[in-house]
């Protein structure tokens, strides 16, 4: 995954016992759902080390306001809000420019030419999808990657569904423009 996840016991040292208990069944949900947030703050803040602070970050958040969990939508769906708009507030705070695509490994290929190919198309790609909003880039990693539904984007990140809809249309065509592919 890339994110390795504090203890929360530390958070609870001082805590009292419906504190602790809280905590234990908190951390199994973050646990589960810590991959998934990688992904997001990976695709906003375009760094992966400053996406784990980022999911550090979001987990606290998260736990110091578990008691506002309504329960209206799913976990996954709250700890993924917070975590977007963790990154998002991340980003405006060091307004510098986002992830360089060197950064990730290549993906293993067949033959030399093929990875001469690929690895200029996969930079187009990473290149198209960082010069994406940050909205954006949140509604494509939520689609692709999570498979979430638009309902359950527009959900997490607080938008409409016209919305997700209309920047993951958009999103696509800039990416089917620079690889020069039709449809994405």
């Amino acid at each position: 995954m890339g994110v390795t996840l504090q203890p929360l016991a530390s958070l609870t040292e001082s805590a009292g016992a419906d504190q602790v208990d809280a905590a234990a069944g908190f951390e199994p949900l973050v646990r589960e759902h810590a991959a998934a947030m990688y992904r997001v703050a990976l695709a906003i803040v375009q760094d992966p080390a400053l996406a784990e602070d980022v999911v550090q970050e979001a987990v606290l958040r998260a736990w110091r306001n578990l008691s506002t969990f309504r329960g209206e939508g799913s976990m996954r769906g709250w700890l993924l809000r917070i975590t977007h708009n963790t990154a998002v507030s991340v980003l405006r705070t060091r307004r510098e420019e986002p992830w360089d695509p060197q950064k990730l490994p290549p993906r293993p290929v067949d033959g030399p030419d093929y990875r001469v190919v690929w690895a200029s198309e996969l930079q187009e790609v990473r290149a198209a999808v960082g010069d994406l909003d940050e909205l954006s880039r949140s509604i494509l990693v939520l689609r692709v990657s999570e498979d979430m539904s638009y309902e359950q984007i527009a959900r997490t990140l607080g938008v409409t569904v016209g919305q997700v809809k209309i920047r993951l249309l958009r999103a696509r065509r800039t990416i089917a423009a620079v690889t020069g592919r039709g449809k994405p």
